[in-house]
C-alpha cells in the first residue's frame, strides 16, 4: 500500500484561480496581458498566483452600496 500525501500550496494554476473567481481561464490571460487583475508569478513558462494576494485582491474589489435614504433624497440645486 503506498502512502497518500495531500500536498497543499500556496501557488495557485490560472486553472485554479479561475475558479475560484468564477470567470475563464482566458479572462485571466487577458488580464496578465493588460497589467490587470492579480499579481501572478511567472517561472519559466508557468504561471502562478498566490492565494493570499487572490484573496487581497477580490478583497479591493468590494464596492459599498448607497444607503437607500440617499438613492431616494434629491440633488440640491446650486
Amino acid at each position: 500500500m503506498g502512502l497518500i500525501m495531500e500536498v497543499t500550496s500556496e501557488y495557485l494554476s490560472p486553472e485554479q484561480v479561475a475558479t475560484l473567481l468564477d470567470v475563464k481561464v482566458g479572462t485571466l490571460a487577458a488580464w496578465r496581458c493588460r497589467g490587470e487583475g492579480p499579481e501572478f508569478y511567472r517561472f519559466g513558462t508557468l504561471i502562478r498566483y498566490q492565494r493570499k494576494t487572490i484573496d487581497e485582491w477580490a478583497a479591493s474589489r468590494c464596492v459599498a452600496t448607497a444607503p437607500k435614504a440617499a438613492l431616494t433624497q434629491p440633488n440640491p440645486l446650486p
